[in-house]
């Protein structure tokens, strides 16, 4: 019975993550994680009762294909976690409009900065009065930084 209960696992992963997968390479923006999620869990569910009904069905078919699984999720899994990190960030989308939102609060953000208050909580307290996201204060900080770095320089 584990041996099922593990083998289920393993079909339902595959199946959620290679359908998650081809759907965030195909979707793109039109979809969003949580779809996608919805979609593949639904997959992976499939993919679990198509093989139990096969190993009642065809058993010397279901054989080979439990293995074959098992080996694929095992990959899969090693896979999943063994690859860049770089691959897995998320990127920050920061846009002219977005900038000019939180360009009234700049001297707010640097006084607060300057006086030693950590970066994370100023964008925190900033984002939702800006009506951007902490990513994107964040990113103009950054931004900020490296102006005045190469105005530094330039003297």
């Amino acid at each position: 019975m584990p041996a099922v209960v593990l083998g289920a696992l393993v079909v339902f992963s595959i199946g959620y993550f290679v359908t998650s997968t081809v759907l965030n390479m195909i979707a793109g923006e039109e979809k969003t994680e949580k779809d996608i999620d919805g979609i593949a869990k639904i997959v992976g569910g499939i993919a679990v009762v198509l093989v139990v009904l096969l190993m009642f069905v065809a058993p010397e078919l279901a054989n080979p294909i439990w293995i074959a699984l098992t080996v694929l999720g095992i990959l899969f899994g090693l896979f999943t976690f063994l690859r860049p990190a770089h691959s897995r960030k998320k990127t920050i989308s920061l846009t002219q409009k977005d900038a000019a939102k939180i360009q009234p609060y700049i001297k707010e953000i640097v006084d607060r900065l300057n006086a030693g208050e950590p970066l994370g909580q100023v964008a925190q307290q900033i984002a939702p009065q800006a009506g951007v996201t902490n990513e994107q204060v964040v990113a103009v900080i950054l931004l900020l930084m490296e102006s005045s770095k190469q105005q530094g320089k330039g003297k």
